[in-house]
């Protein structure tokens, strides 16, 4: 996403939104006091320990996002659906959240099994 027109020879970084929310993220001493920010520190300070509030732990609203893939994938539902619901394509899903898909050889060996005793 561009920002409005420059004049020629103005070479300040443009600010995105990618950029303001890692700033805020890295600095919240210093973040604007936005609703979501606000409602992020209650929940935080809600859900989690004392000792887990001051460690990175969802300190950013992606966070929750990336949880939530991961729980889907995790909880056995399709990567192609999971894709879908996360608008990416199902390489990016199996780039980003190949964590989450390693380790299930022995149930899908079981299923194997099963299927070929029916």
């Amino acid at each position: 996403m561009r920002g409005p027109a420059r004049p020629s020879g103005d070479r300040r970084p443009r600010r995105t939104l990618r950029a303001a929310w890692r700033w805020a993220a890295q600095r919240p001493e210093r973040r604007r006091p936005l609703t979501l920010w606000r409602v992020l520190d209650v929940a935080r300070g809600k859900a989690l320990t004392a000792a887990q509030v001051k460690t990175p732990l969802a300190r950013k609203p992606y966070d929750f996002r990336h949880a939530g893939v991961s729980w889907r994938l995790n909880s056995g539902v399709p990567a192609t659906q999971v894709a879908e619901w996360a608008g990416h394509s199902v390489e990016v899903l199996q780039r980003i959240y190949a964590h989450c898909l390693d380790g299930e050889d022995g149930l899908w060996f079981e299923r194997m099994d099963a299927a070929l005793r029916r």
